[in-house]
């Protein structure tokens, strides 16, 4: 991330859903994870890739295995809480 910390989006095979977890230090050893938010019924979050925007803020692309759609979370924090989903 922009502070020096790692950020990794990631597929939750058990919960069908994208996961983010922001490390608290650069070993990784303390983080807090957020669950980023879709329609429940949609299993999401394979195919990941991650990208730190110019802002500082994560940029994480992602497949809807529902529909096959390519998505694209914007992230509205550091941490990924909040963010807007494109297409919405």
């Amino acid at each position: 991330g922009a502070d020096g910390l790692p950020v990794i989006g990631y597929h939750d095979m058990t919960a069908g859903s994208l996961k983010v977890a922001k490390c608290g230090d650069p070993a990784c050893a303390a983080s807090s994870r957020t669950v980023i938010p879709d329609d429940p019924t949609h299993r999401v979050g394979r195919f990941t890739s991650l990208a730190i925007g110019i802002d500082g803020l994560p940029v994480i692309s992602y497949r809807n295995e529902s529909d096959g759609a390519l998505k694209v979370l914007k992230c509205g924090h550091p941490g990924c809480t909040g963010g807007r989903e494109f297409p919405p």
